[in-house]
């Protein structure tokens, strides 16, 4: 399981949705908006622990695709709404809140995992095909 790539990618697709959890929490100064603030952390947690089950799904490599791609274009709405949350801070929190930038590593990495998976998928296949 660790020697294949994706999951390397989809390992390193959950430590930067962790890591965008922890940093936020530390730094609630610029995020104040409220009751959104918690909805928002524990989405970035919920695909944290989304991704990190779906490195265990490699035995159904169409399944695993399917959730890495949701959870892809999940990655990139967080992104988005962090990013749109922090233009409406003042100039002086987005040393702090740079911390937006996480949810879309983790949607780059869940990218390059999907295409891990997807080659994969189709090796398997040729080599049913070749059988």
């Amino acid at each position: 399981m660790i020697q294949r790539i994706q999951t390397i990618y989809l390992l390193l697709a959950c430590v930067s949705a962790i890591i965008q959890v922890i940093l936020t929490s530390c730094h609630t100064n610029c995020m104040t908006f409220g009751i959104l603030e918690y909805v928002y952390m524990g989405v970035v947690a919920q695909t944290g622990l989304c991704l990190a089950i779906s490195i265990f799904l490699f035995g159904n490599r169409k399944r695993q695709m399917k959730i890495v791609s949701c959870l892809t274009a999940e990655c990139l709405v967080l992104s988005l709404v962090g990013i749109g949350v922090v233009s409406q801070q003042p100039l002086s929190c987005y040393i702090f809140c740079s911390t937006t930038i996480f949810p879309l590593i983790a949607a780059i990495f869940s990218y390059l995992s999907w295409r891990a998976i997807r080659s994969d998928e189709r090796k398997v296949r040729a080599a049913d095909r070749i059988r």
